[in-house]
């Protein structure tokens, strides 16, 4: 929001800005991934369907967390996540408590990589403490809807079972190729990733990134740039991918 003379409200915190981003400048952007100094040269150039007013045309930005495949593994430990929960001040009220061997164990099981299920819930279910999440084992609004929030939402046992639901399913229909929601296994936006389909926040991706991002950031930065993403651009194809980091590989 802009008033009195200066921009004020929150903002998400993606990580490390690129270095060609100059500190205290305001820049705009219309998909996080090219950066302009004022909006209209934006707005010229997304009717256009170009880069080329942005400062970084050759050269685009992907927020780790946003572009990270969920098919990746953590570098956290069940205790480590653990901690995570005790060191923002929830204890066993909180239905997150606890829960880290889960998230590990749906990693090894289901491929879902542990810090990114862990900061979903932590979104999904207020650290642990939404109604759904203390009344259901809820931890990721499985079953609720913008027009029923709370009665059409799931129930489980335990928190331990919402989460291997979560990996079974986000694992089989989000982050596999056949799957029927798939548009790539990242968090993303509505343009591809989880997001297009999990979330009506067309931000949904960005905070669950955050999430992450903050929580590594603050607790050891073990995963922070630990993969080396690859991304192709619209209208590419035929891209050869190879079992190994060589050309000689299958």
């Amino acid at each position: 929001v802009y008033s009195g003379g200066k921009y004020t409200g929150s903002f998400t915190n993606l990580g490390k800005a690129p270095s060609y981003l100059i500190k205290d400048l305001y820049y705009y952007s219309f998909d996080g991934n090219y950066f302009y100094k004022d909006v209209t040269s934006m707005l010229d150039d997304y009717r256009a369907g170009v880069y080329s007013h942005s400062v970084n045309s050759n050269n685009p930005h992907y927020s780790y967390y946003l572009y990270l495949t969920a098919r990746s593994t953590s570098g956290y430990s069940a205790s480590d996540l653990d901690s995570i929960i005790v060191n923002n001040g929830y204890n066993s009220s909180s239905k997150m408590y606890g829960t880290g061997s889960a998230f590990k164990e749906a990693e090894e099981k289901y491929g879902t990589n542990a810090l990114l299920a862990f900061a979903t819930a932590l979104n999904e279910s207020a650290w642990g403490t939404s109604s759904i999440a203390q009344s259901k084992n809820n931890l990721f609004g499985y079953g609720a809807s913008d027009s029923c929030p709370s009665s059409c939402a799931y129930s489980y046992n335990t928190p331990r079972d919402s989460i291997m639901d979560y990996a079974s399913k986000s694992s089989t229909s989000y982050e596999t190729v056949s799957g029927s929601y798939y548009y790539g296994s990242h968090y993303g936006n509505k343009s591809s990733g989880k997001n297009v389909m999990y979330a009506t926040d067309p931000y949904w991706g960005e905070k669950m990134a955050a999430y992450a991002y903050t929580r590594d950031l603050k607790f050891g930065g073990k995963d922070f740039n630990s993969n080396t993403i690859g991304v192709t651009k619209k209208g590419v194809s035929n891209v050869v991918v190879y079992r190994d980091a060589s050309t000689n590989s299958p």
